[in-house]
């Protein structure tokens, strides 16, 4: 399991990546932030 979380948040961060000059990228921080 511990590999399967680390897989995800690999993904997530090169989906942030590619995201990171859009507003969802924004969007993101302010939802992590609130989170």
């Amino acid at each position: 399991m511990f590999f399967q979380k680390e897989g995800q948040v690999t993904l997530l961060l090169l989906a942030l990546l590619k995201v990171r000059k859009s507003k969802v990228f924004l969007f993101i921080i302010q939802v992590l932030k609130a989170y």
